[in-house]
């Protein structure tokens, strides 16, 4: 059996997770910040597992403490702080 499960950007609502549910999905990863008690209950009635996505090793002191941790671009050079560059991804 193949897991399925979504990823939603913006905050959920009963009705798009119930959406979710009926495609089939068994699960849903949500950013941290769209996580309450009323949307594990909605999550929680329709028998989807959740999952929270959250950030680690942002920020420029965890930056300093652990430099190995810095993104790279696909050619190994560190990104800068502010910088951005246009991400490739091989094989896609």
């Amino acid at each position: 059996m193949t897991n399925k499960a979504i990823f939603l950007l913006q905050p959920p609502t009963s009705e798009k997770l119930s959406l979710i549910a009926g495609w089939g999905a068994q699960g849903i990863f949500l950013p941290h910040r769209f996580i309450n008690d009323q949307v594990a209950g909605w999550v929680r009635k329709l028998g989807l597992s959740l999952y929270a996505e959250m950030t680690i090793f942002a920020g420029e002191d965890l930056w300093r403490r652990y430099p190995d941790s810095r993104p790279r671009d696909r050619k190994g050079r560190i990104y800068l702080k502010g910088e951005r560059r246009q991400r490739q991804l091989d094989g896609c």
